[in-house]
């Protein structure tokens, strides 16, 4: 989910943003919601954030800000014009949704708005774009560059550079006016239909609010609505009523003794969000050898009954954290599951990493060897305290078919840690019938620096202007 407008504070327990994430979780249920940290962006009062369930996706990497002069003042007038735009790449982490794996990149934009002027030369009075077109183009272009140097490292995060970008926003431009066309011109699609409309300025209803997605992106969107809740509404039905009632601090306070208000979506906002359906492209599987049985030998990678299949296809292997948030200096479990399903005995080695962690003990079920970084002991029942330095772990593993095996890993958050979530992976390398395959699997956890809270807190002031499904 993009947010505009919301109150630019530094990140925790006594931001904006916080207290938002804190009332949806309260509805909503604890650890439902968390966003996206980027601390206090830019100079004005107000910036663009990330919200988002981490039991659906996953953020890969730490999220990047672009805050350069040519982005946020490209005409050089000496002060932020458009805000600071925020981009996070996002992985489906849901093993349960049919997108499994799959990753893109929200950026969120909020470019400067026509009701205030940038100055001479910049102030369009003969095409009717309004005060600051130049400034919105400037960086709508700058963005455009920006993006196509791989800002958030998925080269690097993903294995290869993922363009599936989706900006969404306030762009203070209309349809076809020349911001826009900086996205068309260089293979970017407006999602939403040409006449559709998210706000009403004097009576006159147009778009400034969309949806933009990359080439790659595009075909795999399902669908994009404004969804009509603001602009459709009256202004005298707004949170804030420009009337000062009885019994109210301000004319700004929540206009509770209003007959006309309710606690409802409608007109929480003067702009509609919009809604984007995606349905991701899952990634292509790493090609793994096949090895074709000898019929009667056993030895090919079958049953000796001259079948033949792929060792990826019959070993499963899973990891997941007992935590989905996690703070520093806690310690939590990750448990991995390797499974045959293949027609043989499988023997190999599980390599497990946990990069910055501090593995404290690992727990298997009595099946092979351990082998630690710095140290190489031998477990094959029970429990061991390993040397706090190390973060990898290799269990021999040999398992006759229809076998399965479980190891428990309780690893430890340093303090000093650095990121805003920390991954686990898990990597089988071994044969099976003659045949040798590689088999991995990965899980993260949300470093938070406390606990979602309980407790109301009001919500009505934050702007919503994108919400994402992800095929579900």
């Amino acid at each position: 989910v993009g947010l505009m407008e919301i109150e630019n504070d530094p990140d925790g327990s006594n931001s904006a943003l916080d207290d938002l994430v804190d009332a949806l979780n309260t509805a909503a249920g604890a650890g439902t919601y968390a966003y996206v940290q980027t601390g206090a962006t830019g100079t004005d009062e107000i910036k663009v954030a990330i919200i988002y369930k981490p039991g659906v996706v996953t953020p890969v990497g730490a999220p990047q800000v672009l805050d350069t002069a040519a982005f946020t003042d490209p005409n050089g007038l000496g002060s932020q014009k458009n805000r600071p735009a925020v981009a996070q790449t996002f992985q489906v982490s849901d093993a349960s949704n049919p997108d499994f794996g799959a990753a893109f990149t929200v950026v969120v934009v909020h470019l400067k708005s026509k009701g205030s002027g940038c100055g001479a030369g910049d102030d369009d009075t003969t095409t009717g774009q309004g005060n600051c077109n130049g400034t919105r183009t400037g960086g709508a272009t700058a963005l455009v560059n920006w993006l196509a140097t791989d800002p958030t490292n998925t080269a690097a995060n993903l294995g290869a550079v993922d363009t599936d970008y989706l900006i969404i926003g306030d762009f203070n431009a209309y349809y076809l006016e020349d911001p826009m066309q900086v996205f068309y011109t260089n293979g970017y699609s407006n999602l939403v239909a040409q006449n559709s409309y998210s706000y009403v300025f004097d009576g006159e209803w147009g778009s400034l609010d969309h949806a933009v997605a990359s080439s790659s992106l595009a075909t795999q969107v399902t669908g994009a609505q404004d969804y009509h809740i603001n602009s459709d509404e009256s202004s005298l039905l707004d949170y804030n009523d420009t009337v000062q009632d009885t019994g109210e601090a301000s004319w700004m306070a929540k206009p509770a003794t209003n007959p006309l208000y309710n606690a409802d979506e409608f007109r929480s906002s003067d702009h509609d969000p919009v809604v984007i359906g995606l349905d991701l492209d899952a990634p292509a599987p790493t090609p793994t050898p096949t090895a074709t049985a000898n019929p009667g030998n056993g030895n090919g990678g079958g049953n000796g009954n001259g079948k033949s299949y792929t060792i990826g296809e019959c070993i499963v292997l899973t990891i997941s954290s007992s935590e989905p948030f996690v703070s520093y200096g806690q310690t939590w479990e990750w448990v991995i599951t390797i499974t045959n399903t293949c027609d043989d005995g499988i023997s190999g080695v599980l390599v497990l990493n946990f990069p910055g962690l501090f593995v404290v003990n690992i727990i298997t079920d009595n099946n092979g060897a351990v082998q630690v970084v710095y140290t190489t002991p031998t477990m094959r029942y029970g429990r061991m305290v390993l040397p706090m330095q190390s973060d990898v772990a290799q269990v021999a593993v040999n398992l006759g078919a229809g076998e399965s095996r479980t190891v428990r890993i309780a690893t430890t958050l340093p303090q000093d840690y650095q990121g805003t979530s920390v991954t686990a992976t898990a990597n089988f390398s071994g044969t099976s019938g003659g045949a040798s395959s590689d088999v991995s699997a990965s899980a993260t956890a949300l470093i938070v620096s406390e606990l979602p809270a309980t407790g109301e807190t009001p919500i009505w002031r934050d702007v919503v202007l994108a919400i994402i499904g992800l095929g579900i």
